[in-house]
């Protein structure tokens, strides 16, 4: 069976999907715990956060470990659960990607409008700025 482990790091954005993971031990002399080594094997979500981990459960559970690193947690996750969050978001991957055209035109729009306000002041056009 395969180890997957699902990592939150705190220092940057987003979730790590881990599979076929190293298991360890640390010792600092004072407390003990799992560290994971990630195998290479792995697959970000760049756009699922802490709050839908909450919503499937994952992120109330005791952390099972930590990757070697900056600040996060780690749990192991079922398949079920590891393909659910892909599923997420590999949809709102998809409702970006449909947007785009019009956020892009959103912003040529604001740029058309702001660059002819620097040209009415370069002209002092626009006398109070």
């Amino acid at each position: 069976m395969k180890n997957i482990v699902l990592e939150y790091a705190y220092s940057y954005p987003g979730v790590t999907i881990e599979r076929n993971v190293e298991v360890g031990q640390w010792d600092n002399g004072r407390e003990t715990g799992t560290l994971f080594t990630g195998s290479g094997d792995s697959q970000a979500l760049a756009h699922i956060g802490w709050d839908d981990l909450e919503k499937m459960g994952i992120w109330t559970r005791e952390s099972d470990g930590s990757f070697y690193g900056c600040g996060n947690r780690a749990w192991y996750i079922t398949e079920d659960e590891a393909a659910a969050l892909i599923a997420l978001d590999n949809e709102r991957t998809a409702q970006i990607e449909a947007n785009r055209p019009a956020r892009e035109a959103a912003e040529a729009e604001y740029e058309r409008h702001y660059q002819a306000v620097v040209k009415m002041m370069d002209d002092d056009i626009y006398p109070y700025c």
